[in-house]
This record gives C-alpha cells, sequence and structure tokens, in this order.
C-alpha cells in the first residue's frame, strides 16, 4: 500500500472560529463542536474580535471548565477576515 493509499486518522481537530457580539450563539456554537469532536482529541480556539455584548464573559466561563478552548480576547473590532 502506498502512502496515499493508507488511511489517514486525525490525531488532533484544531477549530479557529472569529465571534462578535454572539452572546446568544456562542454556547450553541461551542456544544456543537464539542458534540461532533466526540472521540476526537480538540482544540477550540474562539476570538473574540471586540464584542461589545456579554459574549467575552460568556467565553471566559466556558474556558474555565474547558482546557481544551482557548480564548483570544482582540482590543477592538478588527473584522473576521482579520481576527
Amino acid at each position: 500500500m502506498t502512502d496515499t493509499e493508507q488511511k489517514r486518522t486525525i490525531r488532533l481537530l484544531s477549530v479557529c472560529a472569529p465571534v462578535y457580539n454572539e452572546e446568544d450563539l456562542v454556547e450553541v456554537f461551542y456544544a456543537r463542536t464539542d458534540r461532533r469532536a466526540r472521540g476526537l482529541r480538540l482544540r477550540l480556539i474562539i476570538v473574540n474580535d471586540g464584542c461589545t455584548d456579554r459574549t467575552p464573559e460568556i467565553l471566559d466561563r466556558l474556558a474555565a471548565a474547558d482546557p481544551r478552548l482557548r480564548v483570544v480576547h482582540l482590543s477592538r473590532n478588527f473584522g473576521h477576515q482579520a481576527a
């Protein structure tokens, strides 16, 4: 069997997502990502793109409970492409 024919396995799934004022949806996104990654090693990075709602507090609470979640807080809104 050649290298390209060998079955690949996921050793670590890394997901990076920017958010901006998503207090109503960020927990849903986190829960769905967690559920879909069951059985896989997961690293979830969520970038707070200068949110002005409760999103930063929600993210900090989630990250305190789950070491797989990393939160990056930007100082202001840079836009989702830059975040």
